[in-house]
């Protein structure tokens, strides 16, 4: 009697470490997945998100392509058709001088968006130079009196 547990059980046990060894020597191959795939995913997973970014994509086409899309130009008057409420021929109606209102929406998106571009190209502007020489920003922003 060599030891107290018999032969057929310390097999059972070298087999079993030997198995839990394998398993855990060898990492399992992990899925790399980019930055973007997974900000994307997380971003389009809400459905409050999803509907914002197609409402903003819906608004840049209908400003970027305007004239294909609007019935008239915002600057055509229709005289006897002053005050006219929402129409087959006008769908919000007209203004008091006849001119389309769905038409004006329109292009005036343009102007909406031309506005947000110039002031987004400020900011980057005012924001690449306050990092990059900040003593400058400095001077111009708050002159010494």
């Amino acid at each position: 009697m060599v030891g107290l547990i018999p032969e057929s059980d310390s097999a059972k046990e070298e087999e079993i470490m030997a198995a839990e060894i394998t398993q855990n020597d060898v990492p399992e191959k992990q899925i790399r997945t980019s930055e973007f795939s997974r900000f994307r995913r997380v971003f389009l997973s809400r459905w409050l998100v999803a509907v914002g970014l197609v409402i903003i994509l819906l608004f840049v086409i209908t400003a970027i392509f305007g004239p294909l899309f609007a019935p008239y130009t915002p600057y055509e008057q229709f005289l006897d058709q002053r005050l006219v409420g929402p129409s087959t021929q006008h769908l919000l109606g007209t203004d008091y001088l006849g001119r389309d209102l769905v038409s004006r929406l329109i292009y005036g998106a343009r102007s909406s968006l031309m506005v947000g571009v110039v002031a987004l190209g400020i900011a980057a502007v005012i924001g690449i130079s306050a990092v990059w020489r900040p003593v400058i920003l400095v001077g111009l922003l708050m002159p010494s009196s």
